[in-house]
C-alpha cells in the first residue's frame, strides 16, 4: 500500500508471528518494484468441502502442499459470497518464491501453521491477570467499609453509631439542647476541636476492628514469581524484560549476554524466513533489469547451478544489538586473549565500528574524513598524531 517501510513490515511481522502463530508474506513485482505484503495468520483456512485441490495436492489448515509436502499455495477467504484466494508460493516462470509463512513456534514438525510463542503461557498470565484484579478489586471494596464492629457474649449488641445516626437525620429523642461549634459539630463528640478527633463511647463487649487483609503484602511476592517463570519460559532473563538492573556487574553482564544470544538466534530464523526469499526476487529482478552486473547469475538460474546461485545470494543484515557495559573490559579481556604478540593488532575493522556506534556509513565518513583532514592542512592546522609531525609521515614507510 506504499505506506510502510520494508523494516516496518518486519517488525509487525515478527511480532504478529509470535503472537498468533505465524504470518503469510505475499511478494509482487508491480511496475518494476519488489513490493511485500503481509496478511495475518488468521485469515488463513481451508475452503469448505474442498480438501484436495489440483494433481493431488491436499489442502491442511489453508496451505496446499503437494505429495512430498512442499508448500504449493495458501488458501484466503474471498469476500462475502466469493471463492477462496489461491496464492501460489512459487513463480510458474522464475521458480522463486513467492508466497511464504514466517513461524512463531511449531508444535510438532509436520505441523503447517504456527503456534504462538507464548502459547505455554497464555493460561499462566491469565491467572495472573485474575489475581491482580482481584488483588486491586479487594482492596478497593474494602476501603469502602474500612471498619466493622464486633461483639462478645457480654455485648447486648447495641450499635454504638446510633446516636450519632439519629442525630445525623434529625430523629434524636435527646431533648438535651447539644453545643455545637460554628460549623454545627456537636462538641460532646469532639475531643478536640483543633485537631478535630472524635472519640467513640463503646458499648460493653463491643470493639471497633479495622479490616484488614495480608493479600497486598504477598502480591509482589507472588507477581514477581510467576512472571520470572513465564519469562524463563520465553527465554527472556526477567531483569532484561523489566529492564531492572540492580545485581552485580557479572550477574547483570550474565543476563545480557545470554539474552543477546537469543536474540541473535531469532534474528538469524527471522532472516532466513523472511528477509532472504525477499532479497532472492529483488536481486533477480535487478540483474534481470541489468542494473546489477552478475556474471553467470542467471545462466546459473537456468541450469540450476544453486553453488553459484547462492554464492550471489550470500547476505548479512545487521542492526543494532546491546551495547557493553562496560567496553574497556570487554576490549581488555579480548586483547588478553590474545597474547601480547598481538597486542598492536585491531580487534576490529572501521566498518565493525561504524555499525555498533550507529555512525551511518564507513565509507563515507572515511572520504568526508579525509576530505576534511585535507582542508584543515591547507587551512594550516597540524593535523598529524600527538607526538608525529607532518614530515615524519611523509617521510616514513
Amino acid at each position: 500500500n506504499n505506506i510502510q517501510t520494508l523494516n516496518e513490515i518486519a517488525k509487525e511481522t515478527f511480532k504478529g508471528s509470535k503472537i498468533g502463530g505465524c504470518e503469510l508474506v505475499i511478494l509482487r513485482y508491480v511496475n518494476q518494484e519488489v513490493k511485500v505484503e503481509t496478511i495475518d495468520g488468521a485469515h488463513i483456512n481451508s475452503p469448505i468441502l474442498n480438501q484436495h485441490a489440483v494433481n493431488g495436492n491436499r489442502i491442511v489448515h489453508g496451505v496446499e502442499i503437494d505429495k512430498s509436502g512442499k508448500h504449493i499455495a495458501y488458501h484466503i477467504p474471498g469476500k462475502i459470497g466469493q471463492k477462496h484466494r489461491r496464492i501460489k508460493a512459487w513463480s510458474a516462470t522464475t521458480g522463486l518464491r513467492m508466497a511464504f509463512l514466517v513461524y512463531g513456534s511449531k508444535h510438532r514438525k509436520d505441523n503447517l501453521r504456527g503456534i504462538p510463542s507464548i502459547s505455554t503461557s497464555l493460561e499462566t498470565l491469565k491467572k495472573i491477570d485474575r489475581y491482580k484484579e482481584a488483588a486491586v478489586g479487594g482492596a478497593e471494596e474494602r476501603q469502602k467499609i474500612p471498619y466493622v464492629i464486633e461483639h462478645d457474649a457480654t455485648s447486648d449488641g447495641e450499635n454504638p453509631m446510633v446516636a450519632q445516626m439519629a442525630a445525623s437525620l434529625g430523629n434524636d429523642t435527646n431533648q438535651t439542647v447539644e453545643a455545637v461549634d460554628e460549623q454545627g459539630n456537636i462538641l460532646a463528640n469532639t475531643v478536640a476541636t483543633t485537631t478535630n478527633k472524635t472519640a467513640i463511647n463503646m458499648p460493653i463487649g463491643s470493639k471497633i476492628k479495622s479490616i484488614e487483609s495480608n493479600q497486598e503484602l504477598h502480591f509482589k511476592e507472588f507477581y514477581e514469581k510467576n512472571s520470572d517463570i513465564i519469562c524463563g519460559a520465553l527465554g527472556i532473563p526477567p531483569n532484561v524484560a523489566w529492564s531492572i538492573y540492580n545485581d552485580s556487574f557479572s550477574a547483570s553482564r550474565a543476563a545480557t549476554k545470554d539474552w543477546e544470544h537469543t536474540m541473535d538466534v531469532e534474528r538469524n530464523k527471522f532472516q532466513v524466513e523472511f528477509y532472504e526469499p525477499i532479497f532472492n526476487f529483488w536481486l533477480f529482478t535487478e540483474v534481470e533489469k541489468g542494473k546489477i552486473e552478475a556474471p553467470g547469475f542467471m545462466d546459473a538460474y537456468k541450469n540450476k547451478n544453486y553453488t553459484v546461485i547462492e554464492a550471489y545470494q550470500t547476505v548479512r543484515f545487521t542492526g543494532p544489538m546491546f551495547p557493553h557495559i562496560d567496553p574497556l573490559k570487554e576490549a581488555k579481556a579480548e586483547r588478553e586473549k590474545l597474547g601480547p604478540q598481538f597486542r598492536n593488532v585491531p580487534l576490529t575493522t572501521l566498518e565493525r565500528s561504524t555499525e555498533i556506534l550507529n555512525g551511518g556509513d564507513s565509507a563515507s565518513n572515511l572520504d568526508q574524513t579525509s576530505l576534511e583532514l585535507s582542508q584543515a592542512e591547507g587551512a594550516g592546522f597540524d593535523t598529524s598524531p600527538e607526538g608525529v609531525s607532518n614530515n615524519d609521515l611523509l617521510n616514513s614507510d
